[in-house]
């Protein structure tokens, strides 16, 4: 089990790697229409629901705000 050590670790590397409006404007990922700003976002969404998985005190919010996404 993750704890609040981890979540506060794995937000800072995310929100570290947060694209900037000039690359996620200008790059498409391979083959997709999706800005690296959305795949970066859906990899916030998917690591946070892991973690509720693994952890029933996650907090969601908490960790999507570290991230940048609120």
């Amino acid at each position: 089990m993750f704890t609040k050590k981890h979540y506060i670790a794995v937000a800072k590397i995310l929100k570290d790697n947060e694209p900037v409006a000039p690359i996620y404007d200008m790059y498409t990922c391979y083959d997709s229409e999706y800005r690296l700003w959305d795949l970066w976002e859906y990899i916030a969404e998917d690591m946070a629901d892991f973690f509720e998985t693994d952890n029933p005190n996650f907090k969601r919010e908490e960790f999507l705000t570290a991230v940048g996404l609120y």
